[in-house]
């Protein structure tokens, strides 16, 4: 088995970072579609021969990928802060003043 199974879209991972905590070594994940679709191109472009090293194999900067990262924990927040049921069910502490 390969780390990526393109016809059931998963993407099998060797060594997780809670493997600690875990039962199991590694997991198994979705892989998105949009992922599918850069690593097809990546897999034709190894194939032709026309690969560019210096090329992103993901259309994103460091500093892109930073920032939309920041965006997402920032939603995350936002959306446990709307709702303390949402926040006493999953068990996160709220604090109290934000520092910008």
């Amino acid at each position: 088995m390969s780390d990526i199974e393109f016809e059931k879209r998963r993407i099998e991972i060797q060594k997780s970072k809670t493997d600690h905590v875990s039962e199991y070594q590694g997991r198994t994940i979705v892989l998105p579609c949009i992922a599918e679709l850069f690593l097809s191109r990546l897999a034709v472009s190894l194939l032709k021969d026309t690969f560019d090293i210096n090329g992103r194999v993901f259309p994103m900067t460091k500093g892109a990928f930073k920032q939309s990262w920041a965006d997402v924990r920032k939603r995350e927040f936002t959306a446990v802060l709307s709702s303390q049921s949402t926040a006493a069910h999953i068990n996160i502490p709220v604090p109290i003043a934000i520092i910008k």
